[in-house]
């Protein structure tokens, strides 16, 4: 019995699929990615496969590496408006760590200021 195949996106595409294994090499061709970015991308977490001499990615986890990205970028969107309403500006260093406490109001007193008296 054979299992019935999805249609796949052309060479030259960057669309990846869940079910996919490629090889880093591909994955440099499909999206123009040089060993540098190869590098920081699994620095900062992208889970590769060695087998032999050859790395591979499963397209589950690109795709599970995208989404933590995306959590991360929002995590500092959502600290940076706490503390633009706090009128404290962007207070982290130029490591991008944060230094201890934060002066930031709670989320319902930003939102629900507009009598003035829960401050």
């Amino acid at each position: 019995m054979t299992r019935p195949t999805q249609p796949r996106a052309p060479l030259g595409s960057r669309a990846v699929q869940a079910d996919e294994i490629l090889p880093l090499a591909e994955l440099r061709h499909r999206w123009g990615w040089g060993e540098e970015k190869i590098r920081k991308a699994r620095r900062a977490g992208l889970r590769t496969i060695k087998f032999g001499r050859e790395v591979f990615v499963r397209g589950s986890d690109l795709l599970a590496f995208f989404d933590v990205l995306a959590e991360r970028a929002a995590e500092r969107e959502t600290v940076n408006l706490l503390e633009s309403a706090n009128g404290t500006g962007n207070t982290t260093p130029a490591g991008g760590q944060f230094s201890g406490a934060s002066n930031a109001r709670p989320l319902d007193t930003i939102c629900d200021d507009t009598e003035g008296s829960r401050r």
